[in-house]
Protein backbone atom coordinates (compact mmCIF):
# COMPACT_ATOMS: atom_id res chain seq x y z
CA UNK A 1 0.00 0.00 0.00
CA UNK A 2 2.35 2.66 -1.26
CA UNK A 3 1.62 6.38 -1.05
CA UNK A 4 0.26 6.40 2.52
CA UNK A 5 1.06 5.20 5.99
CA UNK A 6 -1.14 3.94 8.79
CA UNK A 7 -0.96 6.19 11.78
CA UNK A 8 -0.61 4.27 15.02
CA UNK A 9 -1.40 1.09 13.07
CA UNK A 10 -5.10 1.93 12.69
CA UNK A 11 -6.89 1.60 9.36
CA UNK A 12 -8.70 4.87 8.47
CA UNK A 13 -12.49 4.63 8.49
CA UNK A 14 -13.86 3.94 4.99
CA UNK A 15 -16.93 5.51 3.42
CA UNK A 16 -18.82 5.54 0.13
CA UNK A 17 -19.07 8.52 -2.17
CA UNK A 18 -18.09 10.22 -5.40
CA UNK A 19 -14.48 10.55 -6.52
CA UNK A 20 -13.68 13.28 -9.05
CA UNK A 21 -10.53 14.27 -10.92
CA UNK A 22 -10.40 17.44 -13.02
CA UNK A 23 -7.37 17.10 -15.28
CA UNK A 24 -5.91 19.73 -17.61
CA UNK A 25 -5.44 18.24 -21.09
CA UNK A 26 -2.15 18.96 -22.87
CA UNK A 27 -0.32 19.97 -19.69
CA UNK A 28 2.87 17.98 -20.32
CA UNK A 29 3.26 19.14 -23.93
CA UNK A 30 2.50 22.72 -22.90
CA UNK A 31 5.32 22.72 -20.36
CA UNK A 32 7.72 20.99 -22.72
CA UNK A 33 7.10 23.34 -25.65
CA UNK A 34 6.75 26.65 -23.77
CA UNK A 35 8.87 29.08 -21.75
CA UNK A 36 8.61 27.76 -18.20
CA UNK A 37 7.97 31.07 -16.40
CA UNK A 38 5.01 32.10 -18.55
CA UNK A 39 3.70 28.53 -18.72
CA UNK A 40 3.70 28.21 -14.92
CA UNK A 41 1.85 31.52 -14.54
CA UNK A 42 -0.89 30.46 -16.97
CA UNK A 43 -1.29 27.05 -15.38
CA UNK A 44 -1.46 28.60 -11.90
CA UNK A 45 -4.39 30.77 -13.02
CA UNK A 46 -6.20 27.75 -14.46
CA UNK A 47 -5.59 25.58 -11.41
CA UNK A 48 -6.84 28.39 -9.16
CA UNK A 49 -10.00 28.49 -11.26
CA UNK A 50 -10.51 24.73 -10.84
CA UNK A 51 -10.04 25.10 -7.09
CA UNK A 52 -12.62 27.91 -6.95
CA UNK A 53 -15.09 25.84 -8.98
CA UNK A 54 -14.77 22.82 -6.68
CA UNK A 55 -17.51 23.88 -4.31
CA UNK A 56 -19.23 22.07 -1.42
CA UNK A 57 -20.29 19.37 -1.00
CA UNK A 58 -17.30 18.41 -3.17
CA UNK A 59 -14.13 18.53 -1.03
CA UNK A 60 -10.61 18.91 -2.42
CA UNK A 61 -8.27 16.13 -1.38
CA UNK A 62 -5.14 17.50 -3.05
CA UNK A 63 -3.55 18.90 -6.20
CA UNK A 64 -1.45 16.64 -8.38
CA UNK A 65 0.48 18.58 -11.02
CA UNK A 66 -2.20 19.40 -13.59
CA UNK A 67 -5.15 17.91 -11.69
CA UNK A 68 -7.51 18.66 -8.81
CA UNK A 69 -8.62 15.55 -6.92
CA UNK A 70 -11.78 15.77 -4.84
CA UNK A 71 -14.49 13.68 -3.20
CA UNK A 72 -18.03 13.91 -1.88
CA UNK A 73 -19.33 11.50 0.77
CA UNK A 74 -22.52 9.50 0.24
CA UNK A 75 -25.66 11.62 0.62
CA UNK A 76 -23.89 14.98 0.30
CA UNK A 77 -25.58 15.76 -3.04
CA UNK A 78 -29.34 16.16 -2.92
CA UNK A 79 -29.52 14.79 -6.46
CA UNK A 80 -27.08 13.68 -9.14
CA UNK A 81 -28.00 16.53 -11.47
CA UNK A 82 -26.20 18.93 -9.11
CA UNK A 83 -22.88 17.14 -9.69
CA UNK A 84 -23.44 17.02 -13.46
CA UNK A 85 -24.16 20.75 -13.57
CA UNK A 86 -21.13 21.53 -11.41
CA UNK A 87 -18.88 19.69 -13.85
CA UNK A 88 -20.38 21.35 -16.90
CA UNK A 89 -20.23 24.78 -15.25
CA UNK A 90 -16.58 24.26 -14.38
CA UNK A 91 -15.79 23.36 -17.98
CA UNK A 92 -17.54 26.44 -19.34
CA UNK A 93 -15.63 28.72 -16.93
CA UNK A 94 -12.35 27.01 -17.82
CA UNK A 95 -12.89 27.51 -21.55
CA UNK A 96 -13.97 31.09 -21.00
CA UNK A 97 -10.77 31.73 -19.04
CA UNK A 98 -8.69 30.25 -21.86
CA UNK A 99 -10.41 32.45 -24.43
CA UNK A 100 -9.85 35.56 -22.31
CA UNK A 101 -6.16 34.69 -21.89
CA UNK A 102 -5.77 34.44 -25.67
CA UNK A 103 -7.75 37.64 -26.22
CA UNK A 104 -5.96 39.71 -23.60
CA UNK A 105 -2.34 38.91 -24.36
CA UNK A 106 -0.10 40.53 -26.93
CA UNK A 107 2.88 38.40 -25.88
CA UNK A 108 4.38 36.34 -28.71
CA UNK A 109 6.24 33.79 -26.54
CA UNK A 110 5.52 30.10 -27.09
CA UNK A 111 3.71 29.77 -23.75
CA UNK A 112 1.20 32.47 -24.65
CA UNK A 113 0.80 31.15 -28.20
CA UNK A 114 0.25 27.59 -26.95
CA UNK A 115 -2.30 28.40 -24.24
CA UNK A 116 -5.20 27.67 -26.62
CA UNK A 117 -3.96 24.06 -26.95
CA UNK A 118 -4.97 23.32 -23.36
CA UNK A 119 -8.32 21.78 -22.48
CA UNK A 120 -10.01 19.97 -19.60
CA UNK A 121 -11.32 16.50 -18.85
CA UNK A 122 -13.08 14.98 -15.85
CA UNK A 123 -13.17 11.51 -14.32
CA UNK A 124 -16.09 10.54 -12.08
CA UNK A 125 -16.39 7.32 -10.10
CA UNK A 126 -18.51 6.17 -7.18
CA UNK A 127 -16.99 3.78 -4.68
CA UNK A 128 -15.43 3.22 -1.29
CA UNK A 129 -12.51 5.19 0.05
CA UNK A 130 -10.80 6.16 3.28
CA UNK A 131 -9.30 9.50 4.27
CA UNK A 132 -5.80 9.73 5.69
CA UNK A 133 -4.98 13.28 6.88
CA UNK A 134 -1.39 14.27 6.06
CA UNK A 135 0.40 17.51 6.97
CA UNK A 136 -0.50 19.38 3.77
CA UNK A 137 -3.42 17.46 2.28
CA UNK A 138 -5.84 14.58 2.79
CA UNK A 139 -4.90 11.35 1.04
CA UNK A 140 -7.65 9.22 -0.48
CA UNK A 141 -7.04 5.50 -0.03
CA UNK A 142 -8.66 2.42 -1.50
CA UNK A 143 -9.13 0.20 -4.54
CA UNK A 144 -11.68 2.59 -6.05
CA UNK A 145 -9.20 5.45 -5.67
CA UNK A 146 -6.62 3.41 -7.56
CA UNK A 147 -9.18 2.72 -10.28
CA UNK A 148 -10.02 6.35 -10.98
CA UNK A 149 -6.33 7.21 -11.17
CA UNK A 150 -5.79 4.39 -13.65
CA UNK A 151 -8.65 5.71 -15.77
CA UNK A 152 -6.79 8.97 -16.38
CA UNK A 153 -4.41 6.93 -18.55
CA UNK A 154 -6.75 5.79 -21.28
CA UNK A 155 -7.32 5.38 -25.03
CA UNK A 156 -10.22 7.84 -25.34
CA UNK A 157 -8.41 10.36 -27.53
CA UNK A 158 -6.90 7.67 -29.77
CA UNK A 159 -10.05 5.56 -30.12
CA UNK A 160 -12.81 8.19 -30.06
CA UNK A 161 -11.08 11.52 -30.68
CA UNK A 162 -12.41 13.44 -27.68
CA UNK A 163 -10.00 16.06 -26.33
CA UNK A 164 -12.27 17.34 -23.56
CA UNK A 165 -14.76 15.02 -21.93
CA UNK A 166 -16.35 13.66 -18.79
CA UNK A 167 -15.61 9.98 -18.16
CA UNK A 168 -18.19 8.33 -15.91
CA UNK A 169 -17.86 4.81 -14.58
CA UNK A 170 -21.02 2.72 -14.51
CA UNK A 171 -21.04 2.90 -10.71
CA UNK A 172 -21.03 6.71 -10.90
CA UNK A 173 -23.90 6.83 -13.40
CA UNK A 174 -26.02 4.42 -11.39
CA UNK A 175 -25.64 6.51 -8.23
CA UNK A 176 -26.35 9.78 -10.06
CA UNK A 177 -29.88 8.48 -10.58
CA UNK A 178 -30.34 10.05 -14.03
CA UNK A 179 -31.29 7.11 -16.29
CA UNK A 180 -31.67 9.29 -19.39
CA UNK A 181 -28.01 10.33 -19.10
CA UNK A 182 -26.98 6.89 -20.38
CA UNK A 183 -28.55 7.72 -23.76
CA UNK A 184 -26.49 10.91 -24.10
CA UNK A 185 -23.13 9.26 -23.52
CA UNK A 186 -20.71 7.27 -25.65
CA UNK A 187 -19.92 3.83 -24.18
CA UNK A 188 -16.27 2.81 -24.12
CA UNK A 189 -14.15 0.08 -22.57
CA UNK A 190 -10.71 0.34 -21.02
CA UNK A 191 -8.56 -2.55 -19.87
CA UNK A 192 -5.91 -2.53 -17.15
CA UNK A 193 -3.52 -5.08 -15.74
CA UNK A 194 -4.75 -6.55 -12.42
CA UNK A 195 -8.14 -4.85 -12.97
CA UNK A 196 -9.43 -6.18 -16.28
CA UNK A 197 -12.04 -4.46 -18.44
CA UNK A 198 -13.75 -1.33 -17.14
CA UNK A 199 -16.93 -0.07 -18.83
CA UNK A 200 -17.06 3.72 -18.97
CA UNK A 201 -19.33 6.34 -20.52
CA UNK A 202 -18.13 9.56 -22.15
CA UNK A 203 -19.60 13.02 -22.66
CA UNK A 204 -17.90 15.26 -25.22
CA UNK A 205 -17.59 18.72 -23.63
CA UNK A 206 -16.89 20.76 -26.76
CA UNK A 207 -20.57 20.96 -27.84
CA UNK A 208 -21.46 22.28 -24.38
CA UNK A 209 -18.96 25.12 -24.75
CA UNK A 210 -20.15 25.89 -28.28
CA UNK A 211 -23.69 26.21 -26.93
CA UNK A 212 -22.78 28.31 -23.89
CA UNK A 213 -20.05 30.62 -25.17
CA UNK A 214 -22.50 32.86 -27.03
CA UNK A 215 -24.06 33.82 -23.69
CA UNK A 216 -20.87 35.59 -22.64
CA UNK A 217 -20.12 39.12 -23.75
CA UNK A 218 -16.91 41.00 -23.03
CA UNK A 219 -17.64 44.65 -22.20
CA UNK A 220 -14.85 47.22 -22.35
CA UNK A 221 -15.72 50.49 -20.63
CA UNK A 222 -14.41 53.69 -22.30
CA UNK A 223 -12.01 54.39 -19.42
CA UNK A 224 -10.50 50.90 -19.85
CA UNK A 225 -10.05 51.09 -23.61
CA UNK A 226 -6.64 51.40 -25.22
CA UNK A 227 -8.14 53.47 -28.04
CA UNK A 228 -11.56 55.08 -28.52
CA UNK A 229 -12.91 56.15 -31.91
CA UNK A 230 -16.04 58.31 -32.07
CA UNK A 231 -17.89 59.14 -35.27
CA UNK A 232 -21.23 60.87 -35.85
CA UNK A 233 -23.54 59.95 -38.72
CA UNK A 234 -26.50 62.10 -39.85
CA UNK A 235 -28.92 59.15 -39.72
CA UNK A 236 -31.59 57.88 -37.31
CA UNK A 237 -30.28 54.99 -35.15
CA UNK A 238 -32.73 52.48 -36.64
CA UNK A 239 -31.65 53.31 -40.18
CA UNK A 240 -27.96 53.29 -39.25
Amino acid sequence: MSGWKLREGIMPHSQDGYLLIADITGYTAFLRESELDHAKDSLRVLLDLLIEQTIPPQVISRLEGDAVISYAPEGSFQDGQTLVEMIEGTYVEFRRALDLMVLNTSCTCLACRNISNLDLKFFVHYGRFALEPLPQYTELIGTDVNLIHRLTKNSVRKDIGYHAYVLYTRAALEHLGIPELFDELTPHTESYEHIGEVKVYLLDMHPIWETMKHRYHTVVEPEEAVYVLTEEYPLPPALL
